[in-house]
């Protein structure tokens, strides 16, 4: 039981510090992309500044895969925004799906 319970709180403190680094602006982008975008082929045009490297959002024409969709907006709710505009640009990626 003591191991049990050991094993319990490690695995969890592992999870929120994974999540954790998840939100640094360094990964954000890249732990928000769902990796079947990957696998479809979407390339991975990193636009390169002074402070950090982002993707840019995901093609709407990806999004509207359903299974895509799902894993991007688990991922959006789970890790949140860094910034307002990856806020916009998130949710006019959504709603422009809606059309």
């Amino acid at each position: 039981s003591g191991n049990q319970q050991l094993a319990s709180f490690l695995a969890k403190s592992f999870h929120e510090c994974i999540l954790n680094l998840c939100c640094l602006n360094v990964v954000n982008s890249y732990a928000r992309t769902p990796p079947l975008a990957w696998q479809m082929g979407w390339a991975d045009a990193i636009a390169l500044t002074a402070d950090k490297n982002t993707l840019p959002p995901l093609p709407i024409d990806l999004l509207r895969e359903k299974d895509l969709l799902c894993d991007y907006i688990w991922r959006a709710n789970r890790l949140g925004w860094t910034c307002r505009q990856q806020f916009e640009e998130t949710w006019v990626s959504l709603l422009t799906t809606l059309d």
